[in-house]
């Protein structure tokens, strides 16, 4: 088998592991809302992925998730509500 195709098959591997259908489903829950619940929908996913990657006893970890909630915050102008 030819070595590129062999590196290559790892990156084809991790790439469709990667799936589309959360963003269609985002997509979904925001189809015909206001402004407003809109960004409490993006306030609330926010929330769900920081905390899904959270580490609480990794001091690093939640450095850059209080981050992300930041930028989530400012983003969507709602709170997040993220508990560490």
């Amino acid at each position: 088998m030819n070595k590129k195709l062999l590196l290559l098959l790892p990156v084809l591997a991790l790439m469709s592991a990667c799936s589309w259908s959360h963003y269609g489903k985002l997509e979904t829950k925001l189809e015909g809302k206001t402004e407003d619940e809109k960004r409490l929908i993006l306030a609330e996913e926010c929330r769900i992925e920081i905390e899904k990657g959270l580490l609480k006893d990794n001091p690093k970890n939640v450095k850059q998730h209080k981050l992300m909630e930041r930028v989530c915050e400012e983003m969507t102008d709602k709170p997040v509500g993220v508990e560490y």
